[in-house]
């Protein structure tokens, strides 16, 4: 077996987390140059274990796993072999899995759905995949501290329609997974079994013989689970969902992305705590309290802490986490209103405890010169002057450094920065700016608009009492705030206030209409034309023209329409430059977008002479 502080390949074993009958698996470190370190799950067969069957097992789970990325799964980093040992490396997911958070009645009928719409959205990337993991459980879906569900443990996963032998926990697998002839369905059917679990606290069917004699004549036992009193008080409306889940045939049950939706209808109205204040709850029974005062133990680095869940962005956090390395600078960029600084301190959080100096937070939206930069990290780092070699000797241990708004400075800082991410080579800079910087070792992350599931959520999460009012005033409001986080958020603080009806009625009349009447947001935040004023401010005199006349396009336009209808100087640079500040967006089709509300407000800006000529060749082209 292996030892703490033994090395395998490049990972040194920090701590045993549990063994199998193929194996282990720790948590374990990666070393790497300068002091880089990054935690991982390590799972290995040892040399005493190891044949032909477990090694082909071990490698065809890292097969199906390097297949997938999605942020409901968890990642398959590397598979190896040193020293006797087979192993594979994959993310290390703190937290606890829905069977130990049910036994501690840690769920509420609010975290159990959030659990079902989660994991619904990992199955859909798995069957999009061509795959079925075929042991999907209560045991298998693992909630992060942030309240992430992650699905766990590929070690049955097959290629849709490929020969293999039986797989999977009696209980969980339909009849045509018995007989080796499953496909996407078999994962539904076992999320319905493990959705009745974790809210009625029995298995549907039984153990071993009894489940698999059960499921052979569902029509019995369906009957016999009495959904209407087992389940149904516990969240009305999920009796039948899981009904149709356990159907008999696999056709008759819905694809992951139907149940996702049927799913998240069930969320609205639903109370208790959320995923992630039940891991958190878990995390407090398991250890010990401490004292008031020892944050700054808890916390290796110096950010502010964000009380409310982040929603909706799951997929750029983890392209983020994934592009962050010693050395790199990676920008998120976009539009004013759109989470770039809530988005950072979340990736700040995530990371604290993983770098040796920890997570830091820059703030430079005061800044307006570029001898200011400096300064400003010095002090944000707990220096008091930034004096001959203190700085850079302090960037020399590994830490996240994120530059917050930078955008302001001229060229936007570029040349200095660059300048503190060679000083800083051992650590991953995060910056966020409405306009990436050009650096030639810069990964740009752009930040879009939320979608419109995730709007709607957002917004009823800021304000529970939503979820009462009308779907579809409701669906309207979405549909004009246009995606926008901090929009999104001004108007659920708006509607404590005002009845959201009227809010509605007023957001129809103007995108003005969205201010912060709590005065909690930054100043340059507190209305979506303040945000827009600021993007406007970054433009040269022949882009904003270029954005005003691309106004008389009433939706999508090519490139080459857009070059033919402006009249200027420079259009194809302008258009490049639009795009970069997020002022338009390009589509899948190559088309260019740009918001209602950027729109209305670039509207307001083209002269009349230029919206005549604008018009006229817009009507020739």
């Amino acid at each position: 077996m292996a030892g703490q502080g033994e090395r395998i390949g490049r990972y040194v074993l920090d701590r045993l987390l549990g063994r199998g009958g193929m194996g282990e698996v720790w948590e374990a470190s990666l070393h790497g140059l300068h002091g880089f370190r990054r935690r991982v799950a390590l799972k290995i067969v040892t040399a005493d274990a190891i044949d032909d069957e477990s090694r082909n097992t071990l490698i065809a789970e890292a097969r199906m796993g390097a297949m997938l990325h999605h942020p409901n799964i968890c990642g398959t980093l590397e598979l190896g072999h040193d020293g006797g040992h087979w192993f594979i490396a994959m993310e290390l997911v703190e937290g606890a899995t829905l069977r130990t958070l049910a036994k501690q009645g840690l769920l509420s009928p609010r975290a159990v759905i959030e659990a079902g719409i989660q994991t619904c959205r990992g199955l859909e990337h798995v069957h999009a995949s061509g795959l079925v993991h075929r042991d999907i459980k209560e045991s298998n879906l693992v909630v992060d501290r942030y309240g992430m569900v992650k699905i766990v443990d590929l070690g049955v996963a097959r290629l849709r329609g490929a020969a293999s032998g039986v797989g999977g926990t009696p209980g969980y697998m339909p009849a045509e997974q018995l007989l080796g002839r499953e496909g996407a369905p078999a994962d539904i059917f076992a999320l319905g079994a493990t959705l009745f679990r974790i809210t009625s606290g029995r298995r549907p069917f039984g153990k071993r013989d009894d489940a698999i004699r059960a499921v052979l004549d569902m029509g019995r036992a369906i009957a016999g689970l009495d959904l209407s009193t087992s389940i149904e008080p516990f969240v009305p409306g999920l009796g039948a969902v899981v009904a149709d889940c356990l159907a008999q045939e696999p056709e008759a049950r819905p694809t992951a992305a139907d149940l996702g939706d049927r799913l998240r209808r069930l969320l609205r109205g639903l109370k208790g705590r959320s995923l992630e204040d039940g891991v958190a709850a878990v995390r407090l029974e398991a250890q010990p309290s401490p004292p008031a005062s020892s944050e700054s133990r808890l916390r290796r680095g110096r950010f502010p802490r964000v009380p409310t869940a982040m929603i909706g962005r799951a997929d750029v956090l983890d392209q983020v986490h994934r592009a962050l390395a010693p050395g790199s600078v990676v920008t998120l960029a976009a539009l004013g209103g759109m989470g770039k600084t809530r988005l950072s301190l979340a990736v700040a959080a995530g990371l604290d405890g993983e770098l040796e100096g920890g997570s830091w937070f820059v703030d430079l939206s005061e800044v307006t010169a570029l001898e200011g930069i400096r300064p400003a990290l010095a002090g944000a780092l707990g220096l008091k002057a930034d004096e001959e070699g203190a700085l850079d000797a302090v960037l020399a241990t590994p830490r996240l450094l994120v530059l917050d708004n930078v955008e302001q400075l001229p060229g936007a800082g570029a040349e200095i920065i660059e300048g503190i991410a060679a000083a800083a080579s051992t650590s991953p800079l995060l910056v966020t700016s409405r306009v990436p910087l050009g650096l030639e070792r810069e990964t740009v992350v752009r930040l879009e608009p939320l979608s419109g599931t995730a709007s709607l959520e957002l917004l009823t999460e800021r304000n529970p009492e939503l979820k009462r009012a009308d779907e579809a005033v409701l669906d309207r409001i979405v549909g004009w705030l246009e995606g926008s986080p901090l929009a999104i958020e001004l108007t659920a603080a708006q509607t404590r206030t005002v009845p959201v009806e009227e809010v509605e009625r007023r957001l129809s009349r103007a995108f003005d209409a969205v201010e912060d009447e709590s005065g909690e947001h930054p100043l340059r935040h507190q209305s979506l034309r303040a945000t827009l004023d600021g993007s406007w401010a970054l433009l040269q005199p022949t882009e904003r023209s270029t954005l005003a006349q691309l106004t008389v396009f009433a939706g999508g336009f090519l490139p080459e329409a857009a070059i033919a209808v402006v009249d200027g100087p420079g259009v194809q640079d302008a258009l490049a430059f639009l795009v970069d500040c997020s002022l338009l967006q390009i589509d899948r089709s190559g088309r260019l977008r740009m918001l209602p509300s950027t729109a209305a407000y670039a509207k307001e800006h083209l002269a009349d002479p230029d919206a005549l000529g604008a018009r006229t060749r817009h009507v020739a082209w």
